[in-house]
């Protein structure tokens, strides 16, 4: 297990872009042709630049060094995470669980319910469902999950 004291998360700039592409590219491509989807080149540029939002993307440092990122769109009632990576070389580290736990003990999202979308073929589900989520959807591509920060 890694000594994780150091993480920290550092807002979004439109230079990020082409890391978070590169990085979800290669963390969910094999999840995406699992899941039946494939990932069309062009059409997946177009999307992703699309999904970019400086404003609610956090990227997540290692000891000052980028090791991925996660989307936390914080609304009256309930907060959405998603596009959450991690290099593979920090999966399986506590990194996530990690993650979700500083998340979980921010003041905005206390009293909040917190939501979740999954792949069915992608093992992070099994992270939030020992950080107390429940599943509370299933679609054929994907899992729903929440949990109520007290």
């Amino acid at each position: 297990m890694m000594d994780i004291g150091n993480l920290s998360f550092v807002a979004a700039q439109p230079e990020d872009f082409d890391y978070f592409y590169a990085l979800r590219k290669q963390t969910m491509l094999d999840h995406f042709v699992r899941a039946g989807k494939g990932w069309p080149e062009a059409e997946e540029l177009a999307g992703h630049r699309q999904i970019f939002n400086i404003q609610t993307l956090r990227m997540i440092h290692l000891d000052g060094e980028r090791i991925g990122f996660i989307n936390v769109e914080t609304r009256e009632t309930y907060v959405d995470i998603g596009l959450f990576c991690i290099q593979p070389t920090y999966q399986n580290k506590s990194i996530g669980q990690s993650v979700m736990q500083r998340i979980l003990g921010e003041p905005d999202t206390r009293k909040k319910i917190i939501r979740i979308n999954v792949l069915h073929s992608n093992p992070a589900a099994h992270l939030y469902e020992r950080l107390g989520f429940v599943r509370t959807n299933e679609r054929h591509d994907k899992l729903a999950f929440y949990k109520l920060v007290p």
